[in-house]
């Protein structure tokens, strides 16, 4: 089965900025490795047939490339950092694929229920505008018949078609619009049936990792892996410490809770620093559209536009253009750019936001990037660790820099 030769020629399509041949060869490796772990000799030509049509029709969709927009750094930005996740789900998506059989007349049975009640679903929502009911469930029946599709591929038992209706009535729904996502919303609730959060995902990896987040994106599972926590970071919100006793550490940055709070009896300009000198924890504040250095942590403007260009600078020339710049405080929202009129017909509004090089006391180096929601007003950041500042030779000319170790990008992850 050529499916991972016809899975490169897809993604090859979308002409993504971040791939290079070598990174298509280890993909087309990786998928060629689950075909022939999980690939049973029987496999029937009906079911190759499928899988590769799914390969060809839907792989774009699981991969979310059709989001992708050259043009927008957000986009570029997203696809980036999920990208190592979304392949991996796929990776498991063909592993469940193939293993699943053809249904027999039993089996089958349950699944007819299922679309009747489906449809039935979508019948009983008034139509909107171009949303039509038939072109609701053309978008489920597209989701029905894919095997990749793992909630939909193989038939419910009666304790999960309950847990799946269930799941919809406790949904609030615009009824108004709801034909409008109804398809989406029912592909959430199946895999939630299946999967509720995640649990028993990782036992069934074609691969050696963790998951630990699971859901539904437009209809479409989403898994992410441990391993790519590092590589995507984590965003958080610049409200939550936009005071001057809340400081935001680096070295946890990728936990739930950064945050280093100064106890309430000593808040005072003098004593916060003195506290968070003996703590030994906490890298920068935030307050009023600033982000202030503590405790003697370094800071650096980026001329980037994005976090591949920021992955682009070696961890030895992100440290020499830190120790450059010196800076103690960067005032964020000066510098967070507002782009609309590239895109009129769209009516989008993009806020490209700064990115800045954080060297803290520890000597640690991470890439913060600060940046507003396109659809909501507040700010937030994604803080990406590098390494430790005593892994790199201070080198100030142009050639030793190069030789310097670079920072984690996609090329490592995959």
């Amino acid at each position: 089965m050529e499916i991972s030769n016809h899975l490169i020629k897809v993604i090859k399509a979308s002409n993504l900025p971040f791939f290079n041949e070598t990174d298509l060869d280890k993909i087309r490796k990786d998928f060629r490795q689950v075909v022939e772990k999980y690939a049973p000799d029987n496999l029937s030509d009906d079911r190759k047939r499928s899988i590769l049509t799914a390969i060809e029709e839907h792989s774009s969709q699981h991969l979310f490339l059709p989001s992708f927009d050259t043009n927008r750094m957000d986009s570029l930005n997203e696809n980036y950092l999920n990208m190592p996740d979304r392949l991996k789900t796929l990776q498991w998506k063909l592993s469940q694929a193939l293993q699943r059989g053809p249904l027999n007349k039993e089996q089958a049975q349950p699944r007819k229920e299922l679309w009747t009640f489906m449809s039935n679903h979508i019948m009983s929502f008034p139509e909107f505008r171009h949303f039509t009911h038939q072109a609701a469930l053309k978008e489920l029946k597209t989701r029905f018949t894919d095997p990749l599709c793992t909630q939909f591929d193989r038939p419910m038992t009666d304790e999960q078609f309950k847990q799946f209706k269930d799941k919809l009535q406790q949904s609030s729904y615009n009824i108004k619009h709801e034909i409008i996502f109804v398809a989406r919303h029912l592909s959430g609730a199946a895999q939630q049936a299946y999967y509720p959060y995640g649990i028993g995902i990782t036992s069934t990896l074609p691969f050696d990792d963790e998951v630990n987040q699971s859901g539904t994106t437009n209809g479409y599972v989403t898994l992410r892996f441990t391993s790519n926590d590092k590589f995507r970071g984590k965003r958080h919100e610049l409200e939550d410490f936009n005071n001057s006793y809340s400081v935001f550490d680096t070295d946890f940055a990728l936990q739930t809770n950064p945050l280093i709070t100064v106890p309430a009896d000593v808040r005072e300009p003098d004593q916060i620093s003195h506290w968070l000198d003996q703590t030994g924890k906490g890298d920068f504040g935030y307050k009023d559209g600033e982000l202030f250095a503590v405790r003697g942590t370094k800071l650096a403007l980026l001329k980037v536009k994005n976090w591949l260009e920021a992955d682009a600078i070696s961890n030895g020339d992100l440290f020499a253009e830190i120790k450059k710049q010196d800076k103690r405080a960067i005032n964020v929202k000066n510098d967070i750019k507002t782009y609309h009129d590239q895109f009129p017909a769209r009516h989008y509004t993009e806020y490209i936001g700064p990115y800045i090089g954080v060297l803290n006391q520890e000597g640690h180096l991470s890439v913060v990037h600060v940046n507003k929601d396109s659809f909501k007003d507040g700010i937030n950041l994604n803080s990406r660790p590098r390494v430790r500042s005593s892994e790199i030779v201070d080198k100030t000319s142009e050639s030793e820099s190069r030789a310097l170790p670079i920072p984690p990008t996609i090329h490592s992850v995959l």
